[in-house]
């Protein structure tokens, strides 16, 4: 069957990889497996899970073949029966070890290279493929974060068997010389390879230890350490990136570290003046420590100044929610401020600009805000309904009124939205004052006015309505 199947779909590798199985594990041919697998190998040299499924299946042989002595009670190789050359090869695990570096010549690739070692920890007779991968990442992928990294971590329990789980003072004295074993090969490589994803790397391996469960206080409290340490380093060599900036400061909020924490946002900002989230923290922690209102206005017309406009959005939220608290006259400046900016931020802050005037002075003043805003391109679909919703919000809502905004909101989306269109004739089939006959006649209008690709949509979602299937609300 599979014979035929890859007569057919010889591209395909992993058809190949399942016929291998199948003659290794149904059939028991070490032989024919083999023999599909360097066949596959030929059409697809370039195929990494060929290559890997290849280099276990030797393991595999091997392992096999050794536990199958050890029944026989031919356990010690030295005492065996003498063996030609490629049976000694096989039980050795030489064949796979041939196969691991044929792979890796065929491609150059550090993570490729890492992919073996899963499968060698299988196997407890893999030790000296084990070393021959570690040295080919020290050799020839010194460059390599990622070779690094393996290194580093060949020093670690696997987590099945986490040291991170143990308490006894012996134990603990064994994961704290893992630690430090792996730390070394870290800061040898920070030294080689002083690149910010090195940096990152390294901080992520400590980060990965800090949240095993169990682990003892003093083993907690080293990486704690250490994982600080490495943040402050790094950031002292300009190589912390901003996504660790915010792990560090979390960090330092967590361990109860305020004061270090803003000194730490301040060099982040400095380093990355750009970015809105860290100008973000920086005032939020400002705000929750209590500082003087003056200092926080001027770091947040700084943040202002310093973030791309586009990206200034969270800024202008954080900022109105503050004054709200503090001092509610800055309100308005600053939600008219943001209205005239760049359509990212204008958009969504013409809303909340409507719910401040709603709130704060009634429907009269939202109508206001409502007509002045109107005048001020571009505006959003959401616009529109959240005025709607206010207007809906009294007893007896004023269907003229209703229309109009309707109006305005199909002369900029009609061609655009289904929902405008939607909603203006369920106001007409729910209101108390609406017209079915005008409802009909919105039917009409839409059809004219959306574009050709949404007729269709548009034509179902009404049938779906008149047949009381639709959301008449």
């Amino acid at each position: 069957m599979f014979s035929e199947m890859l007569q057919i779909h010889s591209s395909n590798p992993g058809l190949w990889i399942l016929a291998a199985k199948w003659e290794f594990e149904e059939e028991n041919s070490s032989d024919n497996a083999r023999s599909l697998l360097q066949r596959a190998l030929r059409f697809h040299p370039e195929s990494k899970k060929l290559w890997l499924e290849y280099f276990r299946m030797e393991l595999l042989i091997t392992d096999h073949i050794r536990k199958r002595r050890e029944i026989l009670g031919i356990e010690n190789l030295d005492n065996a029966p003498e063996l030609d050359d490629s049976e000694d090869a096989v039980l050795k695990g030489k064949v796979a070890l041939v196969v691991y570096k044929q792979a890796v010549k065929a491609m150059d690739d550090v993570n490729f290279c890492k992919s073996f070692l899963p499968i060698c920890s299988l196997f407890d007779f893999s030790q000296e493929h084990t070393e021959c991968i570690y040295g080919d990442l020290k050799e020839k992928y010194s460059d390599k974060e990622e070779s690094w990294d393996a290194l580093a971590r060949r020093y670690l329990p696997s987590s099945k068997n986490s040291a991170g789980e143990k308490t006894s003072d012996k134990e603990v004295t064994s994961t704290l010389k893992m630690d430090n074993d792996c730390f070394s090969v870290f800061e040898t490589a920070t030294e080689e390879l002083p690149t910010q994803k090195m940096w990152g790397v390294y901080a992520g391996a400590i980060a990965e230890l800090l949240k095993q469960p169990g682990q003892a206080g003093v083993v907690k409290e080293r990486r704690l350490q250490r994982l600080l340490d490495v943040f402050s380093r790094a950031a002292d060599r300009e190589l912390l990136s901003e996504d660790l900036f915010h792990e560090w400061l979390s960090l330092l909020r967590q361990t109860g570290q305020i004061d270090k924490a803003k000194d730490v946002v301040q060099v982040a900002v400095e380093t990355y003046p750009k970015s809105t989230t860290l100008w973000k923290q920086r005032i939020v922690l400002h705000i929750h420590c209590l500082d003087d209102p003056s200092n926080i206005e001027t770091m947040f017309n700084t943040a202002l100044q310093a973030v791309p406009e586009k990206e200034s959005l969270p800024l202008f939220q954080l900022g109105i929610e503050w004054s709200l608290a503090r001092n509610p006259d800055k309100v308005e400046p600053l939600l008219e401020m943001a209205c005239s900016l760049c359509k990212e931020v204008s958009v969504p802050i013409k809303i909340c600009y409507l719910e401040w005037a709603a709130c704060t002075g009634g429907l009269d003043s939202t109508r206001k805000v409502y007509k002045k805003l109107c005048s001020q391109r571009p505006l959003s679909v959401e616009f529109y309904e959240k005025f709607v919703g206010i207007e809906n919000s009294v007893p007896e809502p004023s269907i003229k009124r209703l229309r109009r905004i309707y109006e305005d909101a199909v002369g900029d989306f009609g061609s655009h939205s289904i929902d405008i269109w939607m909603n203006y004739i369920k106001l007409e089939l729910t209101h108390p004052k609406g017209d079915a006959v005008n409802a009909g006649k919105l039917h009409w209008r839409a059809k004219k006015c959306l574009l050709d690709h949404l007729v269709d949509d548009f034509i179902s979602t009404y049938v779906l309505l008149q047949t009381g299937h639709g959301n008449k609300k």
